[in-house]
């Protein structure tokens, strides 16, 4: 209930103190959101660089290199570099787009403070404090409703749906419950991509008091959501790298291309080989289709473990991992 709620964040139905929210505004900094540390272009473009492909191309270079075919190598170092450059162009688009999400903030509210209310920069407000709002501002802060008269708010910028949605403080209020589902809070879209982050109430209401549960709870979540647009198109991000290299190695495209780097690269690799294993050329021929399969091991295991994988699920038994 909204009473637990104030219980739990120390906070009174009259609001905090002034002396209790400076006190609560040194311990736990301002309300805003924390933009992610900029990184330098060579950063940005080292992070594009990070993937077995192209550090199988980054082999191809150097094998062309080798062999002087400056032509090859100069073709396979331009389509890199344009890669990184898609890449990196991405990156920055999804940054902007935080940045113009960061617009949406709200720069100023009106909080209850020494049981009276008083308009203050939205920045300043803490967790405990009880914010007033009626129709026609934005929600300032994350805020679990107290008092509503036939509240709705509009929330096409979350969901797209040109409906007002309607709020109900007596509504529970579940942890676990999925956000955009949650009728008795408020969320602001400048520090979480929730319930009605910067949205306008679309019907008038007497009065609607809310206690801020601050943005700790989801903070950042419109941060996540763009970094990943731009670390998918490297398509391994670095917070979870392991399952896309496990598909990427059992993939039968992996294997399509390793054949075709493989054949193609047939002509050069033989005279590479018979230099390293001082053979003549037609000995290290028969080499050649040796690595090949190598490259081509870890595929064909992943297509093994899928097979026994579906085996085991049709005989009833655990699939081996």
């Amino acid at each position: 209930a909204a009473v637990d709620v104030l219980v739990a964040v120390e906070g009174a139905g009259r609001g905090l103190s002034s002396d209790e929210a400076q006190r609560r505004l040194a311990r736990e900094g301002p309300n805003v959101l924390r933009q992610p540390p900029r990184t330098s272009a060579l950063a940005r473009i080292a992070a594009q660089l990070r993937s077995p492909v192209v550090l199988l191309l980054l082999f191809a270079v150097a094998l062309t290199s080798v062999t002087r075919q400056w032509l090859d190598a100069a073709a396979i170092i331009a389509v890199l570099l344009l890669n990184a450059g898609i890449g990196v162009e991405i990156e920055l688009r999804a940054r902007r787009a935080l940045e113009s999400l960061l617009a949406l903030e709200v720069p100023r509210a009106v909080a209850v403070r020494d049981g009276r209310p008083v308009e203050l920069p939205a920045r300043e407000l803490v967790v405990g404090d009880v914010i007033v709002v009626d129709a026609g501002r934005r929600v300032p802060a994350d805020a679990r409703l107290l008092d509503t008269v036939e509240m709705e708010t509009a929330e096409a910028i979350l969901t797209g749906e040109s409906a007002p949605v309607a709020k109900d403080p007596s509504a529970g209020l579940a942890p676990d419950a999925p956000i955009l589902s949650m009728r008795a809070a408020v969320l602001a879209i400048a520090y979480a991509a929730a319930m009605t982050a910067g949205t306008l109430l679309a019907f008038e209401i007497a009065l609607r008091r809310a206690e801020a549960l601050g943005v700790a709870r989801s903070a950042a979540f419109f941060t996540l959501a763009l970094t990943q647009i731009a670390q998918l198109a490297n398509a391994y991000p670095p917070t979870s790298d392991a399952a896309p290299r496990r598909s990427l190695i059992r993939s039968p495209l992996t294997a399509a291309a390793v054949l075709t780097i493989g054949v193609q690269l047939l002509p050069l690799g033989i005279p590479v080989l018979a230099r390293i294993l001082a053979v003549e050329a037609p000995v290290a021929a028969w080499w050649w289709p040796v690595l090949v399969a190598c490259a081509l091991a870890p595929v064909g295991a992943g297509w093994l473990l899928r097979v026994a994988r579906g085996l085991r699920r049709r005989r009833g038994g655990p699939a081996p991992r």
